[in-house]
């Protein structure tokens, strides 16, 4: 008797902890979408208005025209190494 309702409980438990899980990961999916979304949005407006501003007649943009943008995290940007091509100086062999 005790073993049945201890099992029922347990499953009820499980049922009830993965249903929360569900939701939260969820919601975190659904609002991190939006944020991405949005500053995707917002960034494609940035460019744009720098595009429709008028020119002085010259064919250039009016002063402060440039393109708008943001500066990425250091983790981001990663230095080519093994590409010895562009590398300033050679390496020469001493003594052979």
């Amino acid at each position: 008797m005790f073993n049945k309702l201890r099992n029922r409980f347990l499953l009820m438990n499980m049922i009830i902890i993965s249903i929360i899980m569900l939701v939260a990961f969820a919601a975190i999916y659904t609002i991190t979408y939006r944020d991405v979304r949005r500053d995707i949005a917002l960034d494609l407006e940035r460019v744009s208005e720098t595009y429709r501003k008028p020119d002085a007649g010259d064919g250039l943009p009016r002063r402060g025209g440039t393109i708008p943008f943001r500066r990425r995290a250091a983790a981001s940007w990663s230095p080519r190494r093994n590409d010895r091509s562009r590398s300033p100086c050679k390496r020469t062999r001493i003594g052979t």
